[in-house]
């Protein structure tokens, strides 16, 4: 045993140096045996406890044994921390985002936990498995992992709901920070996966419309190969609305799509583009109602408001499912364009940081606000309803909502609702390859209607370790 070794679960302090914090003594961190390479040649790397104290004068260990990669943290004298740091991309590595998980796995060997698709009861109180340290990403989309394992080859992951990416970290040294690499190419950056090759992607179920908002979902980085049929292996399945700017081959009915239950729970997401017209939805209404309240998630463009407002100026009933039909105060019959400018409401914490997150991305723009090009956005949400829906952009002028967010089941308290709507009267303006300012906060809103489900008013945290 070295001089300057360990008590087995403690901390121990041997002549001012400061070594692991449990376990053992072992061979170093995976470099076969020799010392940490951050000038403290005497720290060392525990091995996995036995389970037996290792002196006689004690009958019981003071902390449980570390397991995996908890076996490469070291303790840190004046305050310091060993930390990993960097800022995570959307899929084409163009724009920051805010909220994402980052996370160090316990065991590196391990493979990730399965994910399933389908609508699922995802809140952010769950724990992640295999997790032995978190962050999230700020408004700028930096993260800082206190507490990281000294050594090489160190896996860090990146997760926002069902996307999720692995990477590894060439090398970490104690008690300083290791920045991830921020590559001038947008490919080489740390960032969501574009294409399953990369990583896991949530199945989404993509209804198009006059509103070219597959363009969206191409500018935020998702490959054209992504885009499929309901029967296709893509992760985005594309079904024809009364409009269509994407036809992949066998793309079936909207329809015929929303009609049918069990389809559409097989989905996690279900996008629906602006059709230019509010037609009724037939079993739709109620089928989106059990699937946001089984845990679904849904972004609905302009007209697809009637989900939850019915057909509105036919003068014909529509049945819209109660807890649809109050979760927000619907304009009575379809309203025109509002003058602007259009405000994001800073009142709560993720308004305040979809603010900032944009004024990162435009600097030179107004604070607060968006601007939008080839459109408006239309009178069509006339309030929300305390407790129930969220206002996240309004007009300035008449300060109604174009952009609001439900979480369901709206009649469960804001802690056990788990399914999430998003409703917005905001369109997609080209379809070129650069985010405007519109896009960029339907971005905003599609990433965090991927993520999991917490009460809007309160400041997002990151899970526990596991």
């Amino acid at each position: 045993m070295r001089a300057g070794g360990l008590i087995a679960g403690c901390v121990v302090v041997i002549f001012g140096l400061l070594v692991a914090q449990c376990g053992g003594t072992g061979s170093n961190f995976g470099d076969g045996g020799s010392n940490v390479d951050a000038g403290d040649t005497d720290v060392t790397v525990p091995m996995k406890d036995s389970g037996n104290p290792q002196f006689g004068d004690v009958s019981t260990e003071a902390a449980p044994a570390c397991q995996g990669l908890q076996c490469q943290v070291v303790t840190c004298g004046g305050g310091a921390h060993t930390t990993i740091s960097g800022t995570v991309y959307d899929p084409a590595g163009n724009n920051p985002l805010y909220n994402i998980l980052v996370y160090v796995p316990t065991f590196p060997n391990d493979p990730l936990p399965a994910i399933s698709h389908g609508m699922s009861c995802d809140t952010c109180a769950a724990k992640i498995t295999n997790a032995m340290a978190t962050a999230l990403t700020d408004a700028k989309g930096h993260f800082t992992i206190v507490d990281a394992p000294v050594g090489t080859n160190i896996p860090i992951v990146v997760q926002v709901g069902k996307w999720r990416r692995k990477y590894t970290i060439a090398s970490t040294a104690a008690c300083v920070d290791t920045p991830y690499p921020n590559s001038s190419t947008p490919a080489n950056r740390l960032r969501l996966p574009a294409k399953q090759s990369e990583g896991d992607m949530p199945l989404i179920a993509y209804a198009t419309g006059c509103d070219p908002m597959d363009s969206l979902l191409k500018k935020v980085g998702i490959d054209a190969s992504e885009f499929t049929s309901g029967t296709g292996t893509g992760m985005v399945h594309v079904y024809q609305g009364n409009s269509s700017t994407i036809n992949p081959s066998g793309s079936t009915s909207a329809y015929t799509f929303w009609d049918d239950l069990t389809a559409m729970e097989k989905h996690d997401i279900v996008m629906n583009a602006c059709e230019c017209s509010p037609y009724p939805r037939d079993k739709g209404y109620a089928n989106l109602d059990t699937y946001l309240n089984g845990g679904g998630r849904f972004f609905g463009s302009h007209y697809h408001i009637n989900f939850f407002t019915g057909l509105q100026s036919s003068g014909t009933p529509d049945p819209v499912p109660a807890d649809m039909k109050s979760a927000a105060n619907w304009s009575p019959t379809w309203g025109s364009c509002m003058t602007g400018p259009y405000d994001i409401d800073t009142s709560f914490p993720k308004g305040k940081a979809m603010a900032d997150w944009m004024q990162n991305i435009f600097p030179s723009a107004p604070y607060a606000q968006v601007a939008i090009t080839g459109g408006c956005m239309v009178k069509d949400i006339l309030g929300t309803v305390n407790g129930i829906s969220q206002q996240w952009i309004y007009d300035s002028a008449s300060k109604a909502p174009g952009y609001i967010s439900i979480n369901t089941p709206t009649a469960q308290p804001p802690a056990n609702r788990c399914g999430r709507a998003v409703l917005t009267d905001l369109h997609v303006g080209t379809t070129g390859t650069t985010l405007e300012q519109q896009e960029a906060a339907l971005e905003f809103m599609f990433f965090d209607l991927a993520a999991c489900v917490q009460d809007d008013t309160t400041t997002p945290q990151p899970p526990a370790p596991n």
